[in-house]
């Protein structure tokens, strides 16, 4: 009996233990997919810049929890995570204002830079 309750002590240990590290995991997956979503619709916003011939902007909310598009629309990062920068501007030739947002979780950060010269989007390690 007193065999059973030192195993249940233990495994209850360990469960407390191992436990967060899966809602790290997800946490992490959330970061990245946010600054992979953030890298494309940067990539979007250049390339609507280069077609219609006017200037097309790419800002982060005022709460952080999102950006706004090039038509208005806003983009929500995952739960849990938040973008800081402040923001960036293609135009006709390709060329960006440039810039750096980060895309930050609880333990990880991600960063997206824009190229001024050539508007080229990359992810960073900020």
């Amino acid at each position: 009996m007193l065999e059973a309750l030192v195993a249940l002590a233990i495994a209850g240990l360990i469960a407390l233990i191992v436990y967060p590290l899966p809602e790290r995991a997800i946490r992490a997956v959330d970061v990245r997919a946010g600054a992979q979503a953030l890298s494309i619709d940067l990539r979007r916003a250049r390339s609507l810049a280069l077609r219609s011939g006017a200037p097309a902007s790419l800002l982060p909310t005022r709460d952080g929890h999102g950006y706004v598009l090039p038509d208005g629309v806003v983009r929500h990062l995952p739960e849990g995570t938040v973008i800081s920068g402040a923001g960036t501007r293609f135009f006709a030739d390709g060329t960006a204002s440039g810039g750096l947002f980060v895309v930050a979780g609880a333990t990880r950060s991600l960063g997206v830079a824009v190229e001024s010269a050539t508007g080229a989007v990359t992810m960073v390690v900020p």
